[in-house]
Parts: C-alpha cells; structure tokens; sequence
C-alpha cells in the first residue's frame, strides 16, 4: 500500500489522480445510464391504456383464449358448413339461370316459328277471303275447302 502513496505523491500521481478521476465519472455515468435504461424498461413493462404489466395481460389473454378455443372450433365447423351450404345453393342457382335462359331461347325460336307461321295463314286466309264463288257455288265451295285445308 506504501508504494501507492509514493506512486500518488510523485509527478505521475496527477496523472493518476486524473485518469483515477475520469474513471469513477465514467462509472458514475455508466451507472446514470444504466438507472435510466431500467426505469425505461420497468416503464416499458406496463400497458399505458390499462396501468397493468404486459406479462400479467399476455397471461390473462392465453388463459381467456384457452377458454374459447372449443367456441372457435365450433365456430369453424360452423363456418365450413355454412360455406358447403353456399356452395350448393350457388350451384342450384347456377343451373336454375342456365335452364331459364335455355328456356328463353326455346321460347324465342317458338315465337320465331309462329310468326313465319302467322304470316302464312294470313296469306292464306286474303286469298280465301279474297276468292269469289264463280258459277257452281258447290264446286267454289268445295274447291275453298280443299284449298283452306
């Protein structure tokens, strides 16, 4: 211990002292910042909204969780069935516009149909009206008839 007395008293004492100084700043201010860091991290370790520690909410959040996972399955099945349904229906529905529209189309070649049809009997039908019996009346009438048909 003597040697550090003389050490300290000579001319590299002041040095010594110096850098001895700086060190225990240093230290002082390592241990500020170190303080600073746990007050920040004890800080960080509560929900702001609540007041409560994360760790006490993340492990009443896993507990309540835990509680719902039957209701979520049920859920799930729930879902997939209703999705199956969905399906099946949009498939009904599907084929009900496929036939409706098959239908339209029959029904327009029909109308098509009858109105070449039309025109033809009213073709027919000016010319036996426009027929004038000639001197047998019969014989006009039958061939009218022959020709109506």
């Amino acid at each position: 211990m003597g040697w550090i007395l003389k050490l300290l008293g000579g001319s590299a004492g002041s040095y010594i002292m110096g850098a001895v100084a700086i060190a225990f700043v240093a230290l002082l201010a390592f241990a500020g910042v170190q303080s600073a860091r746990l007050d920040n991290a004890k800080r960080d370790q509560l929900n702001p909204a609540t007041g409560q520690r994360w760790k006490v909410e993340a492990e009443r959040d896993a507990k309540a969780l835990g509680k719902l996972r039957p209701e979520l399955a049920g859920c799930t099945a729930r879902r997939d069935a209703l999705d199956e349904r969905l399906r099946v229906q949009n498939a009904a529905v599907d084929q009900l516009r496929r036939d409706g529209e098959a239908r339209a189309r029959a029904a327009a070649a029909a109308i098509a149909s009858a109105e070449k049809g039309r025109t033809a009997a009213e073709r027919r039908a000016a010319q036996i009206l426009a027929a004038r019996p000639g001197a047998d009346v019969c014989a006009s009438a039958a061939d009218l008839i022959d020709r109506s048909l």
